[in-house]
């Protein structure tokens, strides 16, 4: 499978029927083999039953549901147990993150050899860090900040979340802020 896609969601049952046809609709013009993880972090309203219409109508759509709100660092930690993937790209479900940016970090990883890309879609600006300057930033921050990517640190730094990786920090790692 070329990508696995996590949506981690909060209360998004109006978001994610527009989500999913977008993503479909990317995905099949690049024809790519795909699966959507959508991890319900103890959604209230009618999310976790958006997610199941979605699976009924395309197995590509999986779920997990937690029966209280854990936080999105939970969410993404679960999903990503689940990828099965080559590539694993994460989406917020309000629409923020645009499906089309999907092919472009899949080049990036699979044909210039990035291990992690933290991309935001509201800039335009692109830097490319290597592994020194790299560890400059990764030392400002850590799991419990408030920093939009924590997630990515985190994950990063657990020890058996991203496949390959042998130490934590052998990557090539490409940021967009």
């Amino acid at each position: 499978m070329d990508i696995s896609i996590i949506v981690p969601l909060y209360n998004e049952d109006e978001s994610l029927p527009h989500l999913a046809e977008w993503i479909d609709r990317v995905m099949e013009e690049h024809h790519f083999d795909y699966e959507v993880i959508m991890v319900d972090d103890g959604s209230k309203d009618n999310s976790w039953q958006v997610i199941e219409q979605l699976h009924a109508k395309n197995e590509r759509y999986k779920g997990v549901k937690f029966r209280r709100n854990y936080g999105k660092s939970a969410a993404l930690n679960v999903g990503f147990g689940k990828a099965e993937g080559d590539v694993v790209i994460t989406m917020d479900a309000d629409l923020q993150d645009s499906p089309d940016e999907v092919p472009e970090l899949y080049r990036m990883i699979k044909e210039e050899g990035y291990d992690v890309i933290n991309y935001s879609s509201k800039s335009y600006l692109e830097n490319v860090w290597d592994l020194d300057e790299y560890k400059t930033w990764l030392a400002h921050y850590t799991v419990n900040t408030n920093y939009a990517g924590e997630y990515l640190i985190w994950q990063f730094t657990s020890s058996g979340i991203i496949p390959g990786v042998k130490e934590p920090l052998d990557v090539n790692f490409y940021y967009n802020k």
